[in-house]
């Protein structure tokens, strides 16, 4: 029988940490979850609802189908050599280049350095390189290489939905067009683009058909901080924002560390103020949003209210930063919004100790308002920064040369009154799908007599179009993009197009020349080069970017006072049960739409809520228990005679009576392998008059329910103290608090009845030396130059998934569907936790005064509580659990210090996976790879297609143009085998090589410090994880394990493991309310 171990209780403190509403509550389904052995369904077929039956109906199908051929054996596949062998590739060995790719929403650049074999691309990361990036990704960039492979991409041209060619576009349409040199009643619908040579050939096409009217659309771009960024600084000047040296940030709705783009490099600029180590002093965070984002919970102070009062509230901190400083042009801006509210509603003790905090340091504060926010949030909050002094420290004015355009209500004015007779739609996003719904662009579409779609995919555009033209992906193509910062990079291809597209530049040179190409392409980036003044293309071209010259800067050329202009401006009320507000987000899964395919995006659980393939509308305890709604109950959420339906999720930290509802998801629309079906469309609720939220929206169940797949309870660990934090007081008076937190505060010293080897010393304590014999004609070395070992930084660590997508990538982890996430079957080598903390004490109301009843009703008080993610991956552990119960010996552990896994020898037992307290183990319950996620019929039988085997044809995501994408220096798993995080072994082994090949004759065959990098510290973008070698004293990593805040998790169990954790550290403002219950959850844990 398994013995279960009994952790210890925690004590009752003043504040606790949960993941799930479920663990507050300690409700059976959590508990169910935190006792299960195996994921639910591990002993069972779940072909339907009675599982036996469907297995007995399996069989007889796999008996009539025994006659067709139908084997387990593996194919056999015949290898066919270079004909010509290109001297630099090495099959298995890795070329890497630099390249960018469009920042999304257009303003500014990714820098990348793509890994590539055999002339594949596998892989992306940031360029460390670069000056404006420090190698920062996201978890777009990480997943946008699957978008390269995607297997439903557009293929070919077609013409009223049906395939053509691309002669008989050129025969049909374009020599025509180009012959006649016009451009009377013909429109270009376009991205917004920081690309000089694209930007060119514009201003070219527009030259040579004259009349041509040019139009700029992303659904997310914000057009209001874009007015009011033209009425401030002038056309094309772009505000550019560095965090470094900061001593307070106040966010207005703005997720910098997120979603919202405002600097090169904001995320690790953020992460070194917070930095206690270093002696330096630590940055304050107050944060004002309607949910939690990734910059939220970073806060030291958080204010939840929805987003139709954030003007509001940047008026009351407007009027006190001013009556602190003297600014009276300031407080004449606030006053003017001042007059239209009502004050008293809001909580003026927080914002007046903000706003004090921000003035004491003037020159070292800064603002920053949401991106999609209207025109007067904006100015307003440019004359707080004029006044704090942030135009001199942390904000530059980028004169980024862009081309003036209309917007989507000009394009569909001008289409309404008969002026346009030619379209071409140049955009990345899907403007069909994503304009604002009061436009009725897809009706407005088909008055248009020609319109000519340029797209990645076929998508409702596509499909409305008289004209699509595949598109390619930024890896295969040429270009140039300047950063924010004015930095000019270059977009290099890796691949040639894999489906005949065409690139963006091409289409538009082809408008020119007709002989258009990529080659071309080159050349004119090439003048584009020589243009700006730039000097060695080939240094360029090898570092991704050029030295020395950036583009000039500017300076604010308008007094924000004098163009405020308060008289259009309507303080909305606060929502309310008969009145709700209804906020559009971004989805981190989709984008505005365009990811909506991705798998890999839409399997990693939501930084937040944690749900997975699917979108819901977001709405507090309050409004929860207001309204009489539960988890996945199906709402209509309606205004006017526009209407949607969503499932509903509560969401701690939620403003009452404001639903988010993330955008992007096409549900029913989509045809797509991975979106068919996902989701539910939000965009019928966006208007040009409120493209961001929407203000007196009814909701009313519809009596249905959706079931939501979420992971926040999934693989829970037990134990106390997990994610440790504290603050900077605490810090000062005992930087090691982190070490006697929990357990750790009491537990004896680790005597162990087995004395296996010494790894630091390199000993052995039961045989000769180094050397022993573990079975006769095998003996164990313990490596005496290289042990692994990594930290991750609480303090820094956002939980933005990047490291997921990341790991990912890099060994060919599969994704699973959303019923088998729904099983707990998700395959995620890195898990990233989310812990909440409040308060314990349920008589706690907040401290605004507008909670929901009285005293002792309210289970969570939404107004207290705290976010703390947290990476857990395998941990590598000196005395493994899971090494000691395998009984083939398919997971040892390796004279380096690695915890490794024999995919050979792996039988599925799965105890290794029981006996792990991390929960850092996966099980391939079926073949992932090989077979289709999607359902399909066999023997009269209907189900996802790997849970047939063999039965199932094999046309699976790794039989698809995907399993280009895969990494051939990692095995690709097979039904019935364990799998999880190795430390990226295949990365190990090949420094140990180029270590050895260095070294000739020497004995100097140690990895140098540096050269060896993980998958997911490379995508890291705060550089929270430090992976490196403990035997070299001048690696970072001991740095990092020496630091006070180093602490590793579940030590009491005695697992030694090699990945530990460092503290993070808030630093709250003690006259904010209830900052003495800041940081402290775990302070009290003993």
């Amino acid at each position: 029988m398994k013995r279960k171990w009994k952790h210890p209780t925690e004590p009752k403190t003043s504040r606790q940490h949960w993941r799930s509403l479920g663990e507050l509550e300690n409700s059976e389904e959590f508990k169910g979850w935190l006792e299960r052995e195996f994921p639910q369904g591990a002993a069972e077929l779940e072909m339907d609802e009675t599982s036996r039956r469907g297995f007995v109906k399996l069989m007889g199908a796999s008996t009539a189908l025994a006659g067709f051929g139908v084997a387990c054996s593996r194919p056999v596949r015949h290898l066919v050599p270079f004909n010509e062998h290109v001297e630099w590739v090495i099959p298995g060995k890795a070329l890497y280049y630099s390249t960018a790719k469009p920042r999304l929403g257009g303003i500014g650049c990714d820098p990348l350095v793509a890994t590539t074999y055999e002339g594949r691309p596998t892989k992306v990361d940031g360029n460390r390189l670069h000056p404006n990036s420090g190698g920062s990704s996201t978890a777009y960039t990480q997943a946008s290489i699957l978008d390269l492979y995607d297997q439903d991409r557009s293929k070919g041209y077609l013409s009223g939905g049906k395939p053509t060619s691309a002669e008989d576009f050129q025969a049909s349409f374009l020599s025509g067009f180009r012959k006649g040199k016009s451009g009377k009643k013909v429109a270009m619908l376009m991205s917004p683009s920081t690309s000089p040579t694209r930007n060119a050939l514009v201003r070219e096409v527009a030259e040579a058909y004259p009349g041509l009217s040019l139009y700029s659309y992303e659904a997310l771009e914000g057009a209001g901080a874009a007015q009011a960024r033209t009425d401030l600084y002038g056309q094309g000047v772009v505000p550019v924002v560095s965090l470094s040296g900061i001593k307070r940030v106040l966010s207005l709705d703005n997720d910098f560390l997120g979603l919202d783009s405002i600097g090169d490099n904001c995320q690790c600029e953020f992460a070194e103020t917070r930095d206690t180590d270093g002696g330096g002093e630590v940055s304050r965070f107050y944060a004002v949003e309607s949910a939690f984002t990734l910059t939220g919970g970073m806060a030291d102070h958080r204010y939840r209210i929805a987003p139709s009062q954030i003007l509001p509230v940047a008026a009351l901190v407007a009027k006190a930063v001013s009556e602190k400083i003297g600014d009276r042009a300031l407080g004449s801006v606030a006053d003017e919004v001042i007059a239209k509210m009502v004050v008293p509603v809001y909580h003026e003790k927080w914002i007046e100790e903000c706003a004090i905090d921000l003035a004491e340091n003037q020159g070292g504060s800064i603002v920053l308002a949401g991106n999609r926010h209207g025109r007067e949030v904006h100015i307003l909050v440019s004359a707080l920064n004029k006044a704090l002094g942030a135009y001199e420290n942390h904000i530059t004015l980028v004169q980024h040369d862009l081309p003036q355009m209309g917007g989507i209500a000009d394009l569909s004015a001008a289409i309404s009154s008969g002026e346009i007779e030619a379209l071409f739609v140049l955009n990345a996003g899907d403007v069909v799908f994503d304009a604002p719904a009061d436009l009725e662009f897809g009706k407005l579409l088909k008055s248009v007599p020609k319109v000519v779609h340029l797209g990645y995919s076929v998508n409702e555009t596509a499909k409305a179009a008289t004209w699509h033209i595949p598109g390619t992906h930024y890896l295969e193509s040429w270009g140039d993009h300047y950063s924010m910062g004015g930095i000019y990079s270059v977009q290099q291809p890796m691949i040639n197009p894999l489906w005949g597209g065409i690139s963006e530049n091409v289409f538009l040179l082809s408008l020119l020349e007709e002989n258009a190409s990529e080659e071309l392409i080159l050349e004119r980036v090439k003048r584009t080069f020589n243009n700006a003044g730039l000097e060695d293309w080939s240094q360029a071209l090898r570092d991704g970017f050029a030295k020395g010259k950036r583009l000039p800067t500017a300076k604010v050329i308008t007094e924000p006072a004098s163009i405020f202009g308060s008289k259009g401006v309507k303080i909305a009320d606060l929502p309310h049960a008969e009145g709700l507000e209804l906020v559009l987000t971004v989805s981190g899964a989709t984008y505005d739409g365009r990811f909506v395919n991705n798998g890999w995006l839409q399997e990693a659980p939501d930084p937040i809520t944690k749900l997975t393939w699917d979108n819901a509308a977001l709405i507090s305890t309050t409004t929860a228990e207001t309204l009489g709604l539960k988890d996945g109950e199906l709402v209509e959420i309606s205004i006017g005679d526009r209407k949607i339906e969503a499932p509903v999720l509560v969401s701690p930290g939620q403003a009452d009576f404001v639903l988010c509802l993330p955008v992007g998801y096409y549900g029913d629309l989509a045809d797509g392998t991975v979106s068919r079906g996902v989701g539910f469309n939000a965009y019928p609720m966006m208007t040009t008059a409120t493209p961001y939220y929407v203000s007196g929206v009814n909701l009313k169940s519809t009596g249905e329910e959706h079931e939501l797949a979420l992971t926040a309870e999934h693989y829970s660990m037990e134990g106390r103290a997990i994610a440790r934090e504290g603050t900077v007081e605490m810090y000062k008076k005992d930087p090691h608090f982190a070490q006697h937190q929990g357990m750790d505060h009491h537990i004896p010293e680790n005597i162990s009845l087995y004395k296996g080897p010494d790894y630091i010393k390199g000993e052995n304590p039961e045989g000769p030396g180094p050397m022993f014999s573990a079975i006769p004609g095998h003996e164990f070395k313990v490596d005496q130059l290289h042990q692994w070992a990594m930290t991750i930084d609480l303090n820094s660590c956002t939980g933005c998934n990047a490291c997921v997508i990341a790991c990912q990538a890099e060994n060919n982890i599969p994704i699973v569907g959303k019923d088998q996430v729904l099983a707990g079957r998700e395959m995620h080598w890195v898990r990233m936790d989310r812990y909440f903390t409040s308060p314990s004490d349920y008589k706690t109301v907040s401290d605004q005064g507008l909670g929901n009843g009285e005293p002792g009703k309210r289970p969570v008080d939404d107004d207290q509580i705290e976010m703390i993610p947290m990476g857990v991956s395998c941990l590598q552990c000196e005395s493994a659990p899971c090494e000691t119960v395998c009984p083939v010996n398919a997971t040892v552990h390796t004279g380096d210090g690695l915890n490794a896994m024999t995919y050979n020898r792996c039988i599925g037992t799965r105890y290794c996976a029981n006996n792990c307290p991390y929960k850092a183990r996966r099980f391939n319950y079926y073949d992932y790879n090989k077979r289709p996620l999607e359902k399909i019929k066999v023997g009269g039988i209907e189900a996802e297609g790997f849970k047939f085997g063999p039965l199932a044809p094999a046309n699976g995501n790794a039989t698809t143009t995907q399993r280009l994408q895969k990494n051939p220096n990692v095995t690709v798993r097979m039904r019935g085998v364990i799998e999880k995080c190795t430390y990226c072994v295949q990365r190990i082994t090949a420094a140990k090589i180029a270590a050895k090949a260095a070294a000739r004759d020497s004995d100097d065959i140690q990895v140098k410090t540096g050269s060896l990098t993980v998958a997911c510290q490379d995508a890291c973008g705060a550089d929270s994880i430090t992976f490196g070698n403990l035997m070299d004293p001048k690696d970072t990593v001991n740095v990092k394990k020496s630091s006070p805040r180093n602490y590793d998790l579940l030590k009491y169990i005695g697992t030694r493991p090699r990945t530990s954790y460092l503290a993070r550290i808030k630093n709250p403002n003690p006259k904010m309310p209830g900052a003495d219950a800041v940081g402290t959850v775990t302070s009290k844990m003993h």
